[in-house]
C-alpha cells in the first residue's frame, strides 16, 4: 500500500508505467544501462518487451515476439555465445 501511495505522489512516466504494470499484475524487472534511462523488461506469453524511459519522460519500446519452444541441450547456448562474443 505504501508503494502505491508513493507512486501517486510521483509525476514521471516511469512511475506511471510501473503503477499500471503493478495494477495489471504484470511481472517486470528493471535495468539501468545508461545514466539517463531506466529499462523495464516485461515478459508475457509469446512476447518480451523492453520499455526504455528516459529522464526527460520520453518512452521507447522494443518488441520481441517469437516461439516459446524449448530447445534442449547446450548447442543453442554455445551458438548464442559464439555469435555474440567480442
Amino acid at each position: 500500500m505504501l508503494g502505491v501511495i508513493l507512486l501517486k505522489k510521483m509525476n514521471h512516466k516511469l512511475y506511471e508505467i510501473l503503477e499500471k504494470l503493478d495494477t495489471s499484475k504484470i511481472f517486470y524487472t528493471l535495468g539501468r544501462y545508461r545514466d539517463d534511462v531506466v529499462t523495464i523488461h516485461v515478459t508475457v506469453p509469446g512476447a518480451r518487451y523492453e520499455i526504455e524511459v528516459e529522464s526527460g519522460g520520453v518512452v521507447n519500446t522494443s518488441i520481441f515476439k517469437g516461439s516459446e519452444d524449448l530447445i534442449e541441450g547446450m548447442e543453442i547456448v554455445e551458438k548464442i555465445i559464439h555469435e555474440n562474443e567480442d
